[in-house]
């Protein structure tokens, strides 16, 4: 049977090894990790318990891992082979062989679909143990919270390598079944033609033979045969970099990467073909095949589609462009010299980018911030080298090429980077053009100069490229531009950087003469205009388009308040509100681009729509029309290309719900969205996902915004609502990844949500902070977009730290802090004077510090000295009641100081977003402070007192509010039953003994405590959860006394507390949404929030309240039963 070569038998070994065995086994499958290996070796030497937790979790990762694989490659079949299932149940089996279909292929879809409910559960299972076992880790001695974080990553590595045979040998079966189910696609859609009896019998006969010879090959190369097409649609490969045949997301990054940012294009290709490492041989041997035909696959400029040329036609397209253009002069062929002399040569480049460096350096032409900026490292410097990609056909079939130079590790790159930093920022205050770094960029700045009153009803749109400037501009007359414009310009504006107009002048000088590229086995030298891949190419072309036509100029620097001019790569654009005559005398003039007098001429398109990036806008009569563009020639059905680097690490459902994200930001009206919906299914359709998945993917969505209550095809709410609520939550929200060390990210797609971003992924929203906000205050809570903050490195890869410092070095540049808020899991900005100006004040009216002394910064050890004074009278002091034999020796024990770690308290300020003026909380870390054992001797003496005479109760969370409440109302609040003016009395008298620290009560039937709201009407109690409306749903839930690092249950602890506040299902229901929403938010997979529900309800007896049982769900005798068990549990915690 099909299936029985389909089911593997995952079994763990590791319980059964002996610790001798295990160690050998764990350090020779990791042998070439020796970092990490040292590390866990010293642990292991220094505590041996540590020895079972690594295999007890080594065991719980290998069953999750494996069980995982499983389930992926059941979900994977069922998706894709749906439509084939159901077709093919209709067949007799008679009909089945004449078309040579496998028989039991049906048998096989009943098998998996069985196997696959049994993997799921004890997936689930396995993942409860996880949990649990992670929950434990503190009780591990002997390392560190950081240790055990690398400690577990070593244990993930560990097992993604012991079981990389057998997660082969489960793809390798996964794609042979797939291959069964494109077999019986063909056939059906054959049939779908509706053939003749001929045309039927040639067909079988043609596909009998054609299995016949697959069969007789090695069993790879069927799996790798040229049936699979729908891979050759995804993938392209090749080994070869000096051939530009790149695959499909390097011709997405050749799109959508600006060419300052080509060295982060050479590294993703890397990490590109790393994630396809598992079907490079099939990619290859569909190349190898087109090789033997003399053909090559090429990729076009932009867009993702591909083309099969003839080798000779290829190669002679690219030499003639050589030849015509004269831009490369030849050198020599490298292929002559010894790897010697190759290697001498480019040293002798290197040698003299760095002597002109270091004589700048030593003339102080520039600091030593400057020279360690643009230096170079020897050992990392390599050749640039030319590749050729395609253009737009522009009709028929006629094609031309254009010159790509990857020079990301080129000798004078890091100088190109510095200058273009400094000479962009000049172009840009000048003329305020704009880098747009996606189509949603540009919709959002159109929209905005629209709302502005801007746009109006004969504003023109013009467009142009500058790609023939900036591979044809004359070195020497790019030099005289260069210092024209620092000359006129440079003084009006302010520098980033103090550097001469003569250094800078120099460093142009030296990376334009030092253009040395690799074509092939030939070196050649660029000789006019500069590399495409140098991120100093675009400002130069800017200034030297602007230097040729001063006009333009002139007008640029006078409209850029009123008219938008941004470009992306060498595509340019700018807005115009004049007449169309003016328009074509600026750019009526040639540009002369060498001293020849050779020149260009800048055609512009000018009119009232028009496409930039992957968006088309038009205005009608001054009425801004937005929507996703549809290149006829080069869009092929695929998935949009701004998502193919996703697509290797995003489920298919959230991938699908991003591009609807997407395509509502980019589409002003809803028949555009209509269109692009219907088109997104129909790219999953032929990707073989099942009609049911995706119109549950799409109904998602729109409950994700509640915009449907039952059907989106019935009860959606207005378009217009729709988009304004993906509007609002792509501009205020921005994620923090906090990421654990996996390198291998060994638990893809759920696991990593389940796994990962539980326990290491720390997820804090922050709002917007917009700089033409007319707040009073001018404060609040930020946020700040992640391609704002890296608009080229992929945010998944910024830590924490790093992160959160480059905002708060953007926020010092405007005289800004960035503090964490006090008890919510958010981020608060306000200008540091402010926050000063509150802090000072609150010392004054307080009292409560009194200045001892200024520490001198200079001498570490007067601190030092300081401390050690204070510890010599304190235990002088305790020394001294111990002797009158006031005390115990225990107790004396137990109250004396730790010299070893003791440290003077440290006091800082944490701001209260939750009140409306934003006070500022002293807070003191003194854990290690002299005095902490003394006062946690006190704290356990006098608190039973304290409770005993005052008949109080310390709460540490909300919930132990609702629990007292509920026991008691009258004894736990200050409670009064007198009239208020008495009150107010009693509360003055107490203010006039207290001057300094004036006491303020909410006097109400309903008051907030904690995290929770208590009121009564008519003695008739209610609780409810407090939400702070200005951070949530942005940030996480915050639990009033659950440990802030702990998100691994930080989900469970919400629904704890909400099953404690509600007694009415409904409202519990509602709370439930609320936290859903918080997580999703922070992108949390909706599969992780739904299997920790599930595993709330099941710890507490209730799993028949299923989130997809229905009625069931909001069934309040089996909720009333939940919180009989929620309440018996949390009296368990307090025994």
């Amino acid at each position: 049977m099909l299936h029985a070569d389909f089911e593997t038998t995952f079994k763990c070994g590791y319980c059964n090894m002996s610790n001798v065995e295990f160690k050998e086994r764990l350090f020779k499958v990791t042998s070439q990790d020796q970092r990490r290996q040292t590390f866990v070796k010293q642990w292991l030497e220094i505590d041996m318990t540590l020895l079972e937790f690594i295999r007890k979790y080594t065991c719980i990762i290998a069953h999750v891992y494996c069980l995982k694989m499983e389930l992926d490659s059941y979900k994977s079949y069922i998706d894709r082979t749906q439509s084939e299932y159901l077709w093919l149940s209709q067949l007799r089996k008679m009909r089945m062989k004449e078309d040579n279909i496998d028989e039991n292929f049906s048998e096989t879809q009943k098998y998996i679909r069985y196997q696959l409910r049994i993997t799921e559960q004890s997936l689930s299972k396995a993942i409860t143990k996880l949990i649990n076992c992670i929950q434990n880790q503190e009780a591990i001695s002997g390392s560190s919270v950081m240790d055990m974080t690398l400690l577990k990553a070593y244990i993930i590595t560990f097992v993604r390598q012991d079981y990389r045979e057998l997660h082969d040998d489960v793809e390798q079966k996964k794609r042979l079944l797939l291959l069964k189910a494109n077999d019986v696609r063909l056939v059906k859609e054959f049939f779908d033609l509706k053939p003749n009896s001929i045309q039927i019998s040639l067909a079988r006969s043609i596909w009998r033979a054609t299995i016949r010879e697959e069969e007789t090959k090695n069993g790879k190369e069927y799996e790798m045969s040229e049936r699979w097409n729908h891979d050759l649609n995804e993938h392209a490969f090749n080994d070869n970099k000096n051939e530009f045949s790149f695959d499909q997301e390097t011709c997405q990054l050749l799109q959508y990467v600006d060419l300052n940012g080509f060295s982060e294009l050479i590294d993703h290709m890397d990490s590109t073909d790393q994630i396809n490492e598992d079907l490079k041989q099939g990619i290859s041997h569909i190349r190898d095949h087109f090789m033997k035909e003399n053909y090559v696959l090429r990729t076009s400029y932009k867009g993702y589609s591909l083309h099969i040329f003839p080798s000779n036609d290829f190669k002679l397209l690219c030499s003639d462009y050589i030849e015509l253009t004269g831009i490369y002069k030849f050198i020599q062929n490298m292929d002559t010299i010894e790897l010697i002399e190759h290697d001498q040569f480019l040293f002798n480049i290197v040698k003299q980018v760095q002597t002109k460096l270091d004589d700048l350096f030593c003339s102080n032409c520039i600091t030593q911030r400057q020279y360690d900026q643009m230096r170079i490292s020897r050992s990392e410097v390599e050749l640039s080298y030319l590749v050729f990609a395609l253009n737009t056909p522009v009709k028929g079939n006629i094609y031309t090429i254009r010159p790509v130079v990857v020079c990301n590790k080129g000798p004078t790159m890091r100088i190109s980077r510095y200058l273009c930093n400094l000479l962009w920022s000049l172009f840009h205050q000048l003329t305020g053009c704009r880098t747009f770094r996606n189509g949603v960029d540009v919709i959002e700045n159109f929209e905005s100069y629209a709302r502005n009153n801007y746009l109006q009803s004969t504003t023109l749109f013009v467009t142009f490229n500058i790609h023939e400037i900036c591979m044809n501009f004359s070195h020497e007359i790019m030099i005289k531009a260069l210092e024209h414009f620092l000359l006129i310009y440079g003084t009006q504006v302010s520098m980033e950087e103090e550097l001469a107009i003569e250094t800078i002048l120099q460093l142009v000088r030296l990376v334009l003469e030092n253009q040395m590229v690799l074509y092939g086995s030939c070196l050649f030298e660029q000789t006019r205009g500069n590399a495409s891949g140098c991120p100093l190419t675009i400002p130069l072309a800017c200034i030297y388009l602007c230097y040729s036509q001063p006009a333009l100029m002139s007008v640029l620097i006078a409209q850029k308040q009123q008219e938008l001019f941004g470009r992306f790569q060498d595509n340019l654009f700018l807005t115009w509100n004049r007449s169309e005559d003016q328009l074509h005398f600026l750019f009526g003039k040639p540009i002369v681009v060498d001293r020849h007098y050779q020149s260009i001429q800048i055609k512009p398109f000018i009119g009232t729509s028009f496409h930039f990036l992957d968006v088309e806008l038009s205005h009608n009569k001054g009425h801004l029309h937005t929507r996703i563009y549809h290149d006829a020639v080069m869009d092929q059905y695929q998935l949009p290309n701004q998502f193919q680097a996703e697509r290797s690490s995003c489920l298919p459902s959230r991938l699908l719900q991003s591009m609807l994200m997407y395509v509502v930001r980019c589409c002003s009206k809803e028949q555009s969205f209509d269109y692009e919906r219907r088109y997104l299914k129909l790219v999953y359709l032929l990707y073989g996902f099942s009609e049911n998945f995706i119109d549950n993917c799409i109904e998602q969505f729109y409950k994700r915004f509640y915009a449907c209550e039952v059907n989106y095809f019935v009860d959606r709410i207005p378009y217009e609502t729709l988009r304004r609520r993906v509007m609002k939550r792509h501009a205020q929200l921005v994620i923090i990844l906090f990421l654990c060390y996996d390198p291998l990210n060994l638990l893809d797609y759920t696991m990593v949500d389940q796994i990962n971003q539980a326990i290491d992924i720390v997820v804090p929203w922050m709002d917007n902070m917009d700089d033409n906000d007319d707040d009073d205050d001018n404060e609040k809570i930020i946020n700040l977009s992640g391609d704002e903050i890296n608009e080229r490195r992929p945010l998944y890869q910024i830590t924490r730290k790093k992160y959160l410092n480059i905002i708060r070095q953007q926020l010092q540049t405007n005289n800004r802090i960035l503090l964490p808020t006090y008890n919510l899991y958010a981020y608060y900005s306000c200008e540091l004077t402010l926050m000063q100006q509150k802090v000072h004040e609150h010392m004054t009216r307080t009292g409560a510090y009194r200045l001892i002394m200024e520490l001198d910064q200079t001498n570490p050890y007067s601190l030092k000295e300081f401390v050690k004074k204070m510890n010599n009278d304190i235990m002088k002091k305790l020394n001294c009641v111990l002797h009158n034999k006031l005390i115990t020796y225990a107790q004396w024990k137990q109250m004396s100081t730790n010299r070893s770690n003791s440290q003077l308290n440290t006091l800082y300020f944490l701001p209260d977003t939750r009140q409306a003026n934003v006070p500022f909380h002293p807070m003191v870390r003194c854990h290690h402070h002299l005095t902490m054992n003394i006062s946690h001797f006190l704290n356990r003496l006098l608190q039973p007192i304290y409770d005993y005479v005052t008949f109080s109760t310390t709460f540490n969370t909300g919930a132990d509010v609702i629990d007292a409440v509920e026991r008691c109302f009258d004894e736990i609040f200050f409670t009064w039953n007198d009239s208020e003016q008495r009150l107010h009395d009693v509360l003055h008298t107490i203010n006039r003994q207290l001057l300094n620290m004036p006491i303020t009560m909410s006097i109400s039937n309903d008051i907030n405590c904690l995290d929770v709201n208590i009121c009564h009407l008519d003695g008739n109690l209610k609780i409810k959860v407090v939400h702070q409306l200005n951070t949530e749903p942005y940030s996480l839930p915050y639990v009033v006394g659950h440990p802030r690092h702990k998100y691994h249950s930080l989900l469970r602890a919400a629904l704890l507390r909400a099953t404690r506040c509600y007694a009415n299902v409904f409202d519990f229901v509602n709370e439930l949404v609320d936290i859903q929403l918080s997580f999703q938010y922070n992108r949390f997979s909706n599969d992780f929030i739904i299997d920790q529900i599930q595993l709330f309800l099941k710890e507490f007896g209730e799993s028949q309240m299923n989130v997809h049982g229905g009625e069931k769900f909001y069934d309040q005798s089996l909720y009333d039963h939940l919180r009989h068990h929620v309440f018996k549990y949390h009296q368990r915690e307090k025994d």
